[in-house]
Parts: structure tokens; C-alpha cells; sequence
């Protein structure tokens, strides 16, 4: 997946995604996978569609900015 331009982080956004956190402390640790920016709106559908099931569904109006481990 690629972000691409048009789809930067709201600077208030880009603060709390800039924050360090481990996510993988060893026992508690959670699937969290911030990506540097939006997805496009052709991958965000993409992925809506994929995680939906609904191939009809449009992504366009969905800013996709993180995923867990399996991707979700």
C-alpha cells in the first residue's frame, strides 16, 4: 500500500502519530501499524471492499491511516 499526494496527516494528526509508543512490549503488545500518510482513494477502496465483502462500495469518502498485524 502507497500513500500518495493529496493525503498528508492534519498536522494535529501528524503530532500523535509522531509520538513513540511500544505497541510490541513483550506482552501486551498490540497490532498497530501507522502509515505515513493516506492511503490513495483507489486503495482505500480497495481495502473497504476487501474488508466489506462489497464490491460496490466506494473508499473515495474513507481516510485510511493505520492497520493491525493481519492487515485489517
Amino acid at each position: 500500500m502507497k500513500p500518495t499526494g493529496g493525503r498528508q496527516f492534519p498536522a494535529t494528526l501528524a503530532a500523535a502519530m509522531a509520538v513513540r509508543f511500544d505497541y510490541a512490549d513483550g506482552e501486551t503488545g498490540v497490532g498497530f501499524e501507522p502509515f505515513p500518510a493516506f492511503l490513495s482513494a483507489a486503495e482505500a477502496t480497495d481495502w473497504f471492499q476487501a474488508w466489506t465483502g462489497n464490491s460496490e462500495l466506494d473508499g473515495n469518502d474513507f481516510r485510511v491511516f493505520v492497520q493491525d498485524g493481519t492487515g485489517g
